[in-house]
């Protein structure tokens, strides 16, 4: 089976899986947004930056070198296994150790208790965490589909109950822990069928997972850092109720680039590594994810930029004034990782895992410092630095990425501008054309969806007709 077929069949299932939560959580979102206070979105956010944060640490970045190391032994993996579960154990103790320092850093005491009861994942992750890699590989992708959306769907489903029953804010945390256990319980059950590990533990034959993962490790913790960096100085100077509009904000730009990249990027990286020494392989491939990116993520998010002041109310009503405002500032963001995103399995599919990491050490530190500066203005301040030091820094990623695959700028403007273009244009004639429709807001932003879909692929048919074919016959059809 060749690359494209691989590709194509596995991004099926994945998108599947990662367009169905992407709605599920989208959903979530919306629905707890009537019952919670930004406040609640607020403190959640302060415990899961930490909890993120902590999470990079859990498998020692190992995960990805078992889909990067080719061969792997039942010694190896059983190591590798023992090894996630003590790490889970250790991250547990500590973080709940450190829960002071936590509440001492944001002054919010509530936070004790929360951070006590998310670090649970930390327990509960490991069990399944290698066998989820292992399917991975394998490409067994309809099946990891399956599980995330069962997973996703029981979370948000509790998450809910537990809101209108006036949990507040541990109505998000027990979605989440409710999420993670089922994708372990589903996971670990076909593990412990197909692949158990051993009782056994040796460092030496895991030795190089070690050294490929502590690069990972230190990346995915800087990585983590560096894009969350705001939350934590909002969350500190401006308080609970600032964070949570903020978060709002970012979530709805953000869950279309976490939901739909993965499609390709989760497919690309396993793929990637079997055709690490084939430039032009890698090349075309980087650039079919890309085009599709555009195609997918910047007609909507360049919708939300020019609506956000109808989309705002309708969804969630009253008390998110400053969620309106935040919207167009942030969609820049959004933009401009649609197309990063799909570097960093190129970074590791050549085995550069120590370019991942060093560059995300020089975002981290960029990041606090531009952000602490921003933070003691306005949280109007912080979003435009994000927005700008995300372009500074996707251009660095063009220039690593170029240099790897011996490209240019050329060759990867060339499939892209024209879903750019056609977006953007789409976008500014909405944008205008909301003057002239006399309704109430609800059906002003009906009228507007329709009127972008309609220009947006009536455009699309006359200027782009051969790509919507390809689309069609490789994904629809």
């Amino acid at each position: 089976m060749g690359i494209k077929k691989n590709a194509i069949g596995g991004a099926k299932w994945t998108g599947t899986s990662k367009l169905g939560a992407a709605l599920l959580q989208f959903g979530q979102i919306v629905i707890l947004g009537r019952i919670l206070s930004p406040e609640d979105f607020g403190l959640m956010s302060m415990v899961m930056v930490v909890i993120g944060f902590t999470q990079a640490y859990m498998d020692m970045g190992i995960s990805n070198a078992i889909i990067s190391i080719q061969n792997s032994t039942k010694r190896q993996l059983s190591s590798v296994y023992w090894l996630n579960i003590f790490a889970g154990v250790i991250l547990f103790l500590v973080l709940n150790s450190a829960s002071s320092l936590i509440q001492a850093f944001y002054k919010e005491p509530r936070l004790e208790d929360l951070v006590f009861l998310a670090s649970f994942v930390f327990l509960i992750t490991p069990i399944g965490q290698q066998f989820y890699v292992l399917l991975q590989k394998e490409l067994r992708f309809k099946l990891l589909a399956i599980f995330e959306i069962l997973s996703y769907s029981v979370g948000i489903v509790t998450s809910i109950i537990l809101a209108l029953k006036g949990f507040g804010v541990y109505s998000l945390i027990w979605g989440q822990i409710v999420s993670v256990s089922i994708r372990t319980l589903f996971t670990a059950y076909i593990g412990f069928n197909e692949s158990p590990p051993g009782f056994e533990f040796k460092y030496s034959e895991i030795k190089e997972y070690i050294n490929f993962g502590l690069y990972q490790m230190g990346e995915k913790s800087l990585n983590f850092f560096s894009k969350n960096v705001d939350y934590l100085l909002i969350g500190r100077y401006f308080g609970a109720d600032i964070l949570g509009a903020y978060t709002i904000a970012f979530q709805l730009i953000i869950i279309p680039v976490q939901k739909i990249n993965p499609i390709l990027t989760t497919v690309a990286f396993p793929l990637f590594s079997k055709y690490k020494n084939n430039n032009e392989i890698l090349r075309n491939a980087y650039f079919t994810i890309s085009k599709f990116l555009t195609f997918v993520s910047y007609p909507g998010l360049m919708f939300l930029a020019v609506t956000s002041h109808l989309i705002i109310p309708v969804l969630f009503g009253e008390g998110w004034d400053l969620t309106i405002k935040l919207v167009p500032i942030m969609v820049i963001i959004g933009l401009i990782r649609s197309l990063g995103n799909p570097a960093g399995s190129i970074y590791l599919a050549k085995g550069k895992a120590d370019v991942g990491f060093y560059f995300n050490l020089f975002i981290a530190a960029s990041n606090l410092i531009a952000f602490w500066i921003a933070s003691k203005f306005s949280v109007y301040h912080v979003a435009w630095t994000f927005s700008i030091m995300n372009i500074l820094y996707f251009l660095t990623h063009r220039y690593v990425v170029d240099k790897m695959l011996k490209s240019n700028w050329i060759w990867y403007l060339k499939p892209l501008w024209k879903n750019i273009l056609i977006s953007l244009v789409s976008s500014i004639f909405v944008f205008f054309i909301q003057d002239f429709l006399e309704f109430k807001m609800n059906m002003k932003l009906i009228f507007s969806i329709l009127i972008m879909g309609v220009f947006y692929f009536g455009l699309q048919f006359i200027f782009n007709k051969n790509y919507l074919n390809e689309i069609y016959y490789n994904y629809l059809r």
